[in-house]
């Protein structure tokens, strides 16, 4: 019987020998009684999230093992990193994350072990928070639900404005970012800092859904990231800022910024859709394209600003506006009428474009072209040159309206197959007058007149102004074309 006692206890301590010889990092020094079973319940069970600024989460162990066999240790996603710390206080053992200094997110796997029972969390770090540069002039904060795609659709136009009474707290456009790492519609939601006047924080931008080619929100790890604009430029920044967030329906709005984080006690507003009238009553939709306000459709007015009234004829008749392809049955609405440059020279620019009533107290004017190109060159010096520099170059199609016989002409090398209108821009093929006719064919062309009497052709049959500029320059003082207004948006940055 002693022998059997003397085999038996060499036998546990050459197992607890060989226990200790195979450790691991997560192993202790202790072993269990025989017959005993570790057991061990770790609380909370779920993972781990941690804010961008830092912080940290304690998990408690309680087990039937001593707690000197709690131990504890973290493996990073990404070799080499080290933003983690672990703490062990009798059953408690506390993971404290430094602040992260990326927008982009980080992960780690926490492993805890009580004696031989291992229990993994996963734990992810959100990038910092993005922070604007001015501060907002609310009073209060502010919960905003963003409008869906198909309200975009049926209010057909591309901006929704956000009102508290009198104060403009937002704009929500549904608009094209164009930028280093980033070609796709979205929905960005600005705010309004007092330095933008009646507009809105271009700078500051925050998509809070991603739409794809066929018009459906985008599942997307990349909503709540920035768009900042240039407005000298007319450059889009993309920032970058991966979350795990689904797509993001409602926004909070403070003197900081804009958030998807629950802001308490934050006053709801409903978005609603912004539109601009004309003189004569006709109501348009607006389209931001860059940092840019435009009309979503063409001038239709038969009002001047100061009330005077413009005549409309089927037949070109100079000083008069004309139908669209000199067809009475095309809507207006999309097509708008043909204005001959004599009405849209001198003192009547200011003219027309005071044809504009906007409920937001903003100014509208006719837009402007300029340059040439036979160099190449896009500027940004007037409104059709921004808009082609933002677009990119040889984009024409993402301003035209699909459904028209573009034709690609011999000169330009216009590829109708790339007629897209990401933009929302929704040019139609309204024709143009030559003196008193219709120029080639009414149902390939656009065309947009300027002050001074100078023209800016985008789509003729012969392809000559097809180019990365968007401008055709000669004198139209006698023909009829289109017109585009542009809001006129003061960011003072000082």
């Amino acid at each position: 019987m002693n022998t059997q006692k003397i085999y038996l206890g060499s036998l546990l301590l050459g197992l607890a020998l060989f226990m200790n010889s195979c450790k691991d990092d997560y192993s202790v020094d202790i072993a269990s009684g025989p017959g005993v079973t570790p057991q061990a319940t770790f609380t909370p069970e779920g993972d781990i999230a941690i804010a961008g600024s830092g912080g940290s989460s304690t998990i408690q162990v309680v087990s039937n093992m001593p707690d000197s066999t709690i131990s504890a240790a973290v493996d990073y996603a990404t070799n080499g990193e080290s933003w983690c710390t672990t703490k062990i206080v009798d059953n408690k053992v506390t993971l404290s994350v430094a602040q992260n200094t990326s927008y982009s997110p980080r992960a780690a796997t926490l492993k805890i072990k009580a004696f031989t029972l291992l229990k993994t969390f996963a734990v992810e770090q959100d990038g910092k928070d993005y922070v604007i540069d001015v501060t907002y002039p609310y009073s209060k904060n502010y919960k905003i639900n963003i409008p869906s795609i198909s309200d975009f659709n049926n209010a057909k136009t591309n901006i929704f404005a956000v009102m508290d009474g009198s104060q403009k707290i937002a704009e929500i456009c549904l608009e094209y970012i164009n930028a280093t790492g980033m070609s796709s519609r979205a929905i960005v939601v600005y705010g309004v800092a007092a330095r933008d006047g009646n507009s809105a924080d271009y700078k500051n931008g925050y998509i809070a859904q991603f739409i794809d080619d066929s018009g459906n929100v985008k599942q997307s790890n990349a909503n709540g990231s920035a768009a900042s604009f240039n407005y000298d430029t007319d450059e889009c920044s993309y920032i970058p800022i991966l979350r795990n967030y689904p797509t993001i329906n409602t926004v909070y709005l403070s003197t900081t910024g804009v958030t998807n984080k629950e802001i308490a006690g934050a006053t709801e507003l409903t978005a609603q859709p912004y539109y601009v009238t004309d003189k004569s009553g006709n109501q348009y939709p607006v389209v931001k394209v860059g940092a840019d306000v435009w009309l979503g459709s063409n001038l239709r007015t038969l009002k001047m600003g100061d009330g005077t009234d413009i005549t409309l004829v089927n037949t070109p008749t100079s000083n008069c506006a004309v139908y669209p392809r000199q067809d009475t049955s095309l809507d207006p609405a999309v097509f708008g009428y043909l204005y001959y440059a004599s009405l849209v020279m001198g003192g009547n620019v200011a003219n027309m474009g005071a044809s504009i009533v906007d409920s937001h107290n903003s100014t509208w004017r006719v837009s402007t072209g300029g340059g040439s190109n036979a160099s190449g060159i896009m500027g940004t010096t007037t409104d059709w040159q921004r808009l082609f520099q933002y677009v990119g170059k040889d984009q024409l199609g993402a301003i035209l309206s699909k459904g028209y016989n573009w034709s690609g002409g011999s000169a330009g090398g216009f590829d109708p197959s790339t007629v897209t209108n990401i933009t929302g821009m929704n040019i139609p093929a309204a024709g143009e007058i030559y003196g008193n006719y219709f120029a080639l064919a009414g149902d390939s062309q656009a065309f947009f007149v300027c002050q001074g009497g100078q023209g800016y052709n985008f789509c003729e049959a012969d392809g000559k102004a097809v180019d990365q500029v968007g401008v055709r320059a000669w004198a139209h003082n006698a023909d009829a074309c289109s017109v585009r207004l542009v809001r006129v948006d003061s960011h003072n940055l000082q």
